[in-house]
């Protein structure tokens, strides 16, 4: 597995290891001591971490395909919890937050021809 990053999905969400933070990515806060990864729009189901070994970051400012990120305290693990999907552990590190996408192809050329992110 060398070179390979390491990821980690629940749901429509996908976490993937990454070098670092950008150094520009915004601090967020807790809501009711959970840091909010990504909240349902109709459902209002919350995939959180209330771990107090992590910390969230915003990347609006960064104009990335990647919503926020994750960084992970070194030697522990945290629990991302949600309330339909089981529980993801995820190691110590740091981690692009992103969802997941779904790609519809043209079955004459076999290409992408629509690309639209996943929502549960």
């Amino acid at each position: 597995m060398f070179g390979r990053k390491k990821r980690f999905q629940q749901g429509d969400i996908l976490f993937e290891s990454i070098g670092r933070i950008p150094k520009k990515a915004k601090k967020l806060g807790r809501k009711d001591g959970k840091l909010i990864i990504a909240e349902g729009e109709v459902s209002g189901h919350i995939h959180s971490v209330e771990s107090e070994f992590a910390e969230l970051f915003d990347s609006e400012s960064l104009s990335m395909d990647v919503e926020k990120f994750l960084k992970v305290e070194k030697g522990k693990s945290v629990e991302v919890t949600h309330q339909e999907h089981d529980t993801v552990i995820l190691p110590p590190g740091d981690y692009a937050i992103s969802r997941v996408r779904e790609m519809h192809y043209d079955l004459d050329t076999f290409r992408a021809n629509r690309v639209r992110p996943v929502f549960d």
